[in-house]
């Protein structure tokens, strides 16, 4: 049997390229890109909540289950940390709100590789380095997260690279500013 698994979808960040927008309500396909994020990885886990900063009851309006992020404005790994301590599976699996294309095996890629190199974290490098936002995580990791933030640590790469950790090389698109955004949706119309 495998291991339970929950899902984060990491929704809490200020939106400074969005001017100050949420991102994770920002719609995409016509939902919102957190509910999509979401939607790809509900399959691949046991449960899937969204680590927010601001607008819970718009989350919940789209039927998403938002965990609040009790120190905003510290970065994805505060949030994290946040979150892990509220999740009682022995892994969860992280995926940025504005994580676009997302396989349908991703979580078992990330599962397959953190076994085969008896690693406590795996994330994702792509073409263009490593993200460590999308990652795997022994859920036991979050003492040692919960230091790091204590000790103002803010960087996802330099928290990972403190770990037993290992990388599966896939490429995946962040929507990371309103271009981005609307060439994946002009894009997403012509398929149809």
């Amino acid at each position: 049997m495998t291991p339970r698994c929950t899902g984060i979808i990491l929704a809490g960040g200020a939106g400074r390229r969005f001017g100050g927008r949420d991102k994770g309500l920002l719609r995409l396909r016509g939902r919102p890109m957190a509910a999509l994020a979401a939607a790809a990885l509900a399959p691949q886990v046991d449960e899937v909540y969204v680590s927010i900063a601001r607008h819970a009851s718009r989350y919940r309006a789209n039927a998403l289950r938002p965990m609040i992020d009790r120190t905003p404005g510290r970065g994805p790994l505060a949030g994290l940390a946040d979150a892990l301590v509220c999740v009682h599976a022995p892994y969860a699996v992280t995926l940025p709100c504005d994580s676009s294309g997302i396989p349908i095996d991703y979580v078992a890629r990330l599962r397959r590789r953190l076994s085969l190199h008896r690693a406590d974290v795996c994330v994702l490098e792509g073409r263009d380095g490593l993200h460590p936002l999308h990652a795997l995580i022994k859920t036991r990791l979050r003492d040692s997260l919960l230091e790091y933030l204590r000790g103002g640590g803010t960087a996802a790469h330099a928290w990972i690279r403190q770990q037993r950790w290992t990388a599966v090389h896939l490429d995946v698109l962040n929507l990371n500013n309103p271009v981005e955004l609307r060439t994946c949706t002009i894009k997403g119309r012509r398929r149809r």
